[in-house]
């Protein structure tokens, strides 16, 4: 096991395992709800807000998740170590191994932008609070 998140509820864990699996679970009895196989292990994963979409990290980059279709939407480019979802649900922030933030859309799958920050970032976050 690599990642474990909870949902707002608490009723489901989404866990991203060295088995090359995205799994979530219902918390109170333990049975597993839904399965991704993937080609290479999952580094880390998290919901979107609707928690009808997932972002997991693999060798092969960051893959947008659909759970109700259970479709593949994107794969953005390499590996990353972390990403999040915005409020909105339209954009997500992509933290690279090598150092720049992505900023790519979810509908078209397009990179809408790259941030090169000066030194090493170590986390990405969506502000939830403000305004």
């Amino acid at each position: 096991m690599n990642s474990a998140i909870f949902t707002r509820a608490e009723d489901r864990v989404l866990t991203a395992s060295y088995d090359k699996t995205v799994r979530i679970w219902d918390a109170r009895n333990g049975e597993e709800l839904f399965t991704v196989r993937h080609a290479h292990r999952i580094n880390f994963v998290v919901f979107n807000k609707s928690e009808d979409m997932v972002l997991f990290s693999a060798l092969d980059g960051v893959t947008a998740w659909d759970i109700s279709s259970n479709t593949r939407l994107f794969t953005y480019g390499r590996l990353a170590q972390s990403a999040v979802f915005n409020d909105a649900e339209d954009r997500v922030i992509v933290m690279c191994k090598a150092g720049n933030v992505w900023i790519w859309d979810v509908k078209s799958g397009v990179k809408v932008q790259t941030l090169s920050p000066q030194g090493i970032v170590l986390s990405i976050s969506i502000n939830r609070f403000m305004g």
